[in-house]
Order: C-alpha cells, then sequence, then structure tokens
C-alpha cells in the first residue's frame, strides 16, 4: 500500500532518502541493527516523525507528531504502565535510559509505525506516554538566553 505522501527515511550514517510504501519500510526495518545502524526514523512532510534506537531485540520508540508548525506533541511507546525503573537501551553512540516499561522490539515496532506510516493512527495494545513537557521546557530556556 502506498503512503499518503512520500516519507523520508534516514538512519545514522547518512542523510537517508524518500520511500512510497510499506514494503520499503519493512525492508528497510530489516536492516536495523546490521553493520552498526541503531538508530533510524521515518518523517512525513510536515515534520512529525517516527525514530527508534537501540537493537532489534531491546529499543525504545518515540514520535513527534505536529499538530501546526508550532505545536507538536512528543510520545514515548511502551508495553505496559509505567514501572520507575530505569533501564539503558545501548546503541552504537550511546546508552539510552528509559523507564523498563518502554523497551521494545522490532516486532513492536513493526506493529506501531505501519498504521501510523499509512493513516496517521497507532494501534491499540500500546501504552503512550506524551513527554511533550521535556521539550517545551528546552524551547523556553533555549529562547530566554
Amino acid at each position: 500500500m502506498k503512503f499518503p505522501q512520500p516519507v523520508h527515511y534516514s538512519r545514522e550514517e547518512g542523510p537517508g532518502w524518500k520511500i512510497n510504501d510499506w514494503e520499503t519500510a519493512n525492508k528497510l526495518l530489516s536492516y536495523f541493527g546490521l553493520k552498526g545502524n541503531s538508530f533510524i526514523c521515518f518523517e512525513k512532510p510536515d515534520g512529525s516523525y517516527f525514530q527508534c534506537a537501540g537493537s532489534k531485540k531491546s529499543l525504545t520508540a518515540e514520535a513527534r507528531l505536529y499538530q501546526s508548525s508550532k505545536h507538536f506533541q512528543h510520545v514515548v511507546f511502551g508495553r505496559n504502565a509505567l514501572k520507575n525503573e530505569t533501564l539503558q537501551i545501548h546503541t552504537t553512540s550511546y546508552p539510552i535510559d528509559i523507564d523498563s516499561s518502554q523497551e521494545l522490539t522490532m516486532r513492536h515496532v513493526r506493529l506501531l509505525i505501519r498504521p501510523w506510516l499509512e493513516d496517521c493512527t497507532f494501534p491499540d495494545g500500546f501504552i503512550i506516554t506524551d513527554v511533550t513537557a521535556r521539550f517545551s521546557e528546552n524551547l523556553a530556556v533555549a529562547v530566554k538566553t
């Protein structure tokens, strides 16, 4: 199935390229973690994106969803309610601290990203934690300095 608009795919070692369908996205996901790729991002024309980092068996996934050119929601995906237990996701560049309930696998990412790429929805069965405030505070500080 073709996406409503082309999506920009990128990974840590290059500028990326445009893709148009789930079959291509799914194939690109299969390369995740091979030869050091531990970060991938799919970005829509409005700037909204879905990204993940880690390995196929232990990764973190998040999305930034633009409601307008200046307003966005940033979310992190999990499988269970927050546990307040820190877990480190290892990447080729640096470790990322997450709540242990937010550790996903590549299978989870495929379930999450396909409906978002095709029609801007996320499936039931995942806990979506809104972390927009983390970024809003950083933006306010940047404006003051």
